[in-house]
């Protein structure tokens, strides 16, 4: 038996563990929403675990001097925005009418266009005909000339046909040069419509400018009695920490927890339990929703061990010490984003308290034994 034991001792081993809680949170940490300047919270948009979307308004806070007696500055700020306003009616009255002399314009220019348009249609009908009758014309003289040489017709009738040529000749070219005409009013009528449209377009840019200015001063004169708070990123809004009537700093008025981003663990060591704590260590957890005794116990990887300690308010997710001791953090890689339950892959959740073991160095039995000893004659 004696032997038994001496053989354990030697050459039996131990694995040491470190126990700490800690929290799931999205890789990289959430992110706090600040105020970045004094004020009294006005409006909450927002509710705990709520998901929004990057940009969504979250707080509005009010200039905390509007409520310390300072009417006068109200309603010169009240008079300015006024002004504004009346400025921006004006432009969009402007706007409008620019918008409909330019389409009075251009259909007064496509009226006249189409109007060219059917005289082109009209003229190039007659000089068809006009061109049948030449032709025609001149296949008559040309029989006409061969009967004169011949004494069969007299030479006036013959210069009477002649004359009917010219004449058929002479209204041909003059329609040519109607239709040239014609042509040319209907290319200046298309590049007045086009000029019309530049211009139209030119006088709204413009107006819009002047209201996308006056729309920024308006948004001035109001941030300085309001302005919103709103989510840097799209993720789930907890740790609200700020109600309607609240006076805030620079406090963390909320917590955004980002969305699509891969869960890990952060452990939260005392400075007793930290010392040997190394990244590389092997993790087992024990997630808070999910009883280790029938879900078994999970796996990770330390990662990240941090080098100065963190103040127990700065870890207001996990109970804090009882003497308010400084706690170092712990970063785990999960195994597993998900957890096996009811026959099917449940994704777990930022937030999720939770239990682990940090499994340091594997030692021998008789290390341990001895360990005292050896510690006693170093003090001898």
């Amino acid at each position: 038996m004696s032997l038994a034991i001496l053989l354990y001792l030697f050459f039996g081993s131990y694995r040491p563990r470190t126990a700490t809680t800690g929290v799931l949170v999205p890789e990289g940490g959430a992110i706090r929403i600040l105020a970045p300047t004094g004020g009294i919270v006005s409006e909450r948009h927002v509710r705990e675990g709520q998901i929004v979307k990057q940009g969504a308004v979250l707080f509005v806070l009010a200039d905390e001097r509007r409520h310390v007696g300072q009417q006068v500055n109200t309603k010169i700020s009240e008079l300015r925005t006024a002004s504004l306003g009346e400025r921006r009616a004006s432009l969009m009255r402007q706007r409008e009418a620019a918008h409909e002399l330019g389409v009075t314009a251009e259909r007064g220019l496509r009226v006249q266009s189409e109007n060219v348009m059917d005289e082109l249609r009209h003229n190039k009908q007659e000089l068809d005909l006009h061109a049948k009758r030449l032709a025609a014309s001149e296949i008559s003289i040309e029989k006409h000339r061969t009967l004169a040489k011949s004494n069969y017709i007299s030479q006036v009738a013959l210069r009477e046909k002649e004359d009917q040529a010219a004449a058929l000749q002479a209204q041909f070219l003059s329609m040519q040069r109607t239709r040239s005409q014609l042509s040319r009013t209907l290319a200046t009528l298309k590049s007045e419509l086009a000029q019309v449209s530049l211009k139209t377009a030119a006088q709204i840019a413009e107006i819009n400018r002047d209201l996308a200015i006056l729309s920024q001063e308006t948004t001035d004169v109001q941030s300085r009695d309001v302005f919103a708070i709103t989510a840097p990123m799209t993720g789930m809004v907890t740790a609200i920490n700020a109600e309607p009537g609240e006076t805030v700093s620079t406090k963390a008025l909320a917590v955004i927890i980002p969305e699509s981003v891969p869960l890990v663990a952060h452990l939260f060591a005392t400075s007793k339990a930290f010392g040997f704590v190394q990244v590389g260590q092997s993790v087992r957890l024990r997630y808070q929703p999910y009883p280790y005794q029938i879900f078994g116990l999970k796996s990770g990887t330390v990662v990240e061990v941090s080098n100065s300690p963190l103040q127990p308010e700065e870890v207001a997710m996990i109970p804090a010490p009882p003497n308010k001791e400084a706690m170092y953090r712990v970063v785990v890689r999960l195994d597993s984003q998900t957890i096996q339950a009811r026959g099917r892959q449940i994704a777990l959740l930022p937030g999720t308290l939770l239990e682990a073991d940090i499994e340091q160095e594997e030692h021998r039995l008789l290390d341990w034994v001895l360990s005292p000893i050896m510690a006693a004659s170093r003090h001898l």
